[in-house]
């Protein structure tokens, strides 16, 4: 009936993902309306496309307003051949058109198209006239090697799903670790909150200046050091694994501190270490000083 369409896989996430689902209407008379499409490709499918890496592909849409605005969270899982675990891809969905869902996973990785061919079933295109043509899996936002990106080759054009239970989806929803879920687990800032953390190497745990503490706020969060120095910031992003904030206000003894608007990303590689980025450049890890 249809091919498919995916291919390879890279490191990062911010992409555009179009996918026609029921319309807002049915959505909204659903409640929840969660929708779990899925398809695992049978050796005799794979046998007859050699060409075809992507053996497993399963999309879950989440309609839960998210911190930039937009109404649905995605997750996607694709197993390629010779794995024996998926890989995931997280991100964001806003509605692009009738029935169309424009979605950017985190970090800027890549993008798909999804329609319904007919009731219950779902075509996911890979290729895409514009935009981008790749969708990365396991991305750690650039922190450490290991991500995947998945592109269109010979025969990864086009994937036919099935709609299934969102219960064929829990994995999805296990891999995502969605804040909205359990606050006390979910958010990585509700995490590492009230725990220290030290620059570069737990050595510096001893080291007053380069620890820090993190504690939530009416709008965001403080980071205060073992000196007392205090940072506050607005949180912009909190989505998975990584969030975003931007500095609103440094109180420093002697006047030094950060200026306003400086643009920071914090992305938990580990539960025991966090990349953090200061305007898109990647600046120093946080180690846990947990058990020192």
């Amino acid at each position: 009936m249809s091919v498919m369409m995916f291919a390879v896989i890279r490191v990062v996430l911010t992409a555009f993902v179009a996918i026609t689902i029921p319309s807002r209407a049915v959505l909204a008379e659903q409640g929840t309306g969660q929708h779990c499409y899925l398809r695992d490709y049978s050796i005799h499918h794979m046998a007859a496309h050699p060409e075809q890496t992507v053996r497993r592909m399963s999309v879950l849409i989440i309609p839960e307003l998210q911190s930039n605005g937009a109404p649905f969270a995605f997750v996607v899982g694709a197993r390629l051949r010779g794995q024996q675990e998926d890989m995931y891809a997280f991100g964001t969905c806003a509605w692009g058109g009738v029935g169309m869902l424009a979605c950017a996973a985190e970090c800027a990785a890549g993008g798909f198209s999804m329609k319904t061919s007919r009731p219950g079933e779902a075509m996911l295109y890979l290729a895409r006239p514009q935009g981008h043509n790749f969708l990365q899996f396991n991305s750690t936002c650039g922190a450490e090697p290991g991500a995947v990106d998945l592109k269109p080759g010979l025969d990864d054009r086009l994937f036919a799903l099935k709609e299934r239970s969102t219960d064929d989806c829990a994995d999805l929803m296990a891999a995502r670790k969605s804040p909205s879920q359990d606050p006390s687990v979910g958010s990585v800032i509700n995490q590492i909150a009230e725990s220290t953390w030290a620059i570069d190497a737990r050595q510096n745990c001893d080291v007053p200046a380069k620890t820090y503490k993190i504690a939530r706020t009416e709008t965001g969060i403080t980071w205060t050091d073992g000196n007392g120095n205090a940072d506050d910031e607005r949180i912009t992003s909190d989505v998975g694994r990584t969030f975003e904030a931007i500095t609103e206000a440094s109180h420093h003894f002697g006047g030094a501190g950060e200026h306003q608007g400086v643009a920071w990303k914090y992305v938990q590689t580990r539960d025991d270490q966090i990349v953090v980025f200061k305007n898109g450049k990647r600046v120093f890890d946080l180690v846990s000083c947990y058990g020192r």
